[in-house]
C-alpha cells in the first residue's frame, strides 16, 4: 500500500481583537439601530453585540469550533440497521452480547433443528474438518466456511464492459456502467467490485468530495471488502490534502485555488473538519493498519493547537493504549502529559488530569 507524507494542517491563533467584517458588521449595526421601535433594529443590535463578544473572546473565524463539532458527529461510523435488514432476519429474539471466547467455545444452536432427528443427516449443518480447504469465519452462530461467489455469466460479462470503459480511459461511461452494476448487483461480489471502481473513478477525476463519499458506502456496504487498505489508503490521502490547506507551512503546490470548492476537489464548507471525519474513518475501519497510529496522532495535535487539551489529551491517551508498538508511541506520552497540564491551568481546577499526567510520568 502506498502511504503518503503527512502534511498536518495547522490553523493558527489570532493575534488581534477584531478584523474587518466585524468592525463592518458592528458599523451597520449602529446605523440601523438608529431607527428605534424597529424589531429589526433590535435584531440587529443584539447580532452586533453577539460578534462583539466574539471578537473580544479572540475568535476571529468559527472555522475550527465548527470543524471539531462537525467531526465529533459522525453517524456513519455506526451505521443503522436497515429495513431490508430486520425484514431478512430470521431471528425473533434479542440475546445478550457474548465475548469472542463464549461464541467459540458454545456456538448457538437452533433449538429446533435440536428437536428435529433429520436435521442431523444435513449436510449443510456439519463443519468441515480441519484437511478441509475452506476457510472458516467466525459468526454468532459459531464456526462457518466462507462461501465463495457463485458463478453469474451475466454479471460477470457487466463487469467485463465497465472494466474495458475504465482502461480505454472512458471514465464517465465507466462510472455510469460501474454505478448501475452497484446498484443491480449490491450485497455480492460484483457490487462490490463495482462499488469500488466507481470510488477510483471518481478520485481520478479529482471529484474528491464524490470519492470520499463513495469509499465510505463501499465500507457500510461490504464491513469486509477485500479493498480495505486501498480505501483506508485513500482516505488518508484526502485528509492530508484538506488538512494542508489551512497549513501556513504547507507548500505552494499543495494549496488549491479557492474555486475548488465548487468543482468537488474539497468541502463548500468545513474543510477541516471533513478531513478529520476522514482520519476517524482511518483509524475505526483498520483499527490495526500501518496508518491508524497516524491518523489518532493527527486528530490529537489538531485538537492540541486549537486549545482543546482534554479532547487532545483523549486521542493521545488511545494512541498509547491501542498502539504500544507505535513509533509515536513516547511522543503520545510526553504530549498526552503536556496536554493535561495545559488543562489544568484554567478557571476550573480539576485535580483528575494533574493524576494521569503523573502516571505518565512513572511510566
Amino acid at each position: 500500500m502506498n502511504q503518503v507524507s503527512r502534511s498536518i494542517g495547522r490553523e493558527p491563533r489570532p493575534n488581534t481583537v477584531h478584523d474587518q467584517w466585524l468592525d463592518h458588521a458592528i458599523l451597520v449595526g449602529h446605523r440601523l439601530c438608529s431607527k428605534r421601535g424597529s424589531g429589526w433594529a433590535k435584531a440587529v443590535r443584539l447580532l452586533s453585540a453577539a460578534l462583539l463578544a466574539c471578537g473580544l473572546a479572540g475568535c476571529q473565524s468559527f472555522s475550527v469550533p465548527f470543524a471539531q463539532w462537525t467531526a465529533g458527529y459522525d453517524p456513519s461510523l455506526a451505521k443503522k440497521i436497515s429495513k431490508a435488514e430486520k425484514d431478512g432476519t430470521t431471528s425473533e429474539t434479542v440475546e445478550e452480547p457474548r465475548t469472542l471466547l463464549q461464541r467459540w467455545l458454545n456456538p448457538k444452536k437452533d433449538k429446533e433443528a435440536k428437536d428435529d432427528d433429520s436435521s442431523k443427516d444435513d449436510d449443510s449443518s456439519k463443519l468441515p474438518s480441519s484437511k478441509s480447504p475452506s476457510t472458516l469465519v467466525l459468526g454468532s452462530d459459531g464456526w462457518r466456511p466462507m462461501l465463495k461467489p457463485p458463478k453469474n455469466p451475466e454479471a460477470a460479462k457487466e463487469f467485463d464492459e465497465a472494466h474495458k470503459l475504465f482502461q480505454q480511459g472512458k471514465l464517465a461511461e465507466a462510472e455510469t456502467a460501474f454505478a448501475k452494476i452497484a446498484k443491480n448487483r449490491k450485497g455480492s461480489h460484483w457490487g462490490e467490485r463495482a462499488q469500488y471502481y466507481v470510488a477510483e473513478i471518481q478520485y481520478q477525476q479529482k471529484r474528491y468530495v464524490k470519492a470520499n463519499d463513495s469509499y465510505e458506502r463501499l465500507f457500510a456496504d461490504y464491513p469486509g471488502t477485500e479493498f480495505l487498505d486501498k480505501l483506508v489508503s485513500r482516505e488518508y490521502s484526502l485528509a492530508q490534502m484538506w488538512l494542508s490547506q489551512s497549513d501556513p507551512k504547507a507548500k505552494p503546490e499543495q494549496k488549491l485555488p479557492w474555486f475548488t470548492h465548487f468543482t468537488g476537489e474539497q468541502p463548500i464548507i468545513d474543510t477541516q473538519g471533513t478531513a478529520l471525519k476522514a482520519l476517524e474513518h482511518v483509524r475505526h475501519h483498520w483499527a490495526d493498519g500501518p496508518l491508524a497510529d497516524d491518523a489518532v496522532l493527527q486528530i490529537a495535535e489538531f485538537h492540541m493547537r486549537n486549545a482543546d487539551y482534554e479532547s487532545a489529551a483523549t486521542y493521545y491517551d488511545q494512541l498509547i493504549a491501542d498502539h504500544q508498538k507505535s513509533p509515536f508511541f513516547q511522543k503520545a506520552q510526553l504530549a498526552a502529559i503536556d496536554a493535561r497540564m495545559k488543562a489544568y491551568l484554567g478557571p476550573e481546577y480539576d485535580g483528575s488530569g494533574l493524576e494521569k499526567a503523573r502516571e505518565l510520568v512513572k511510566q
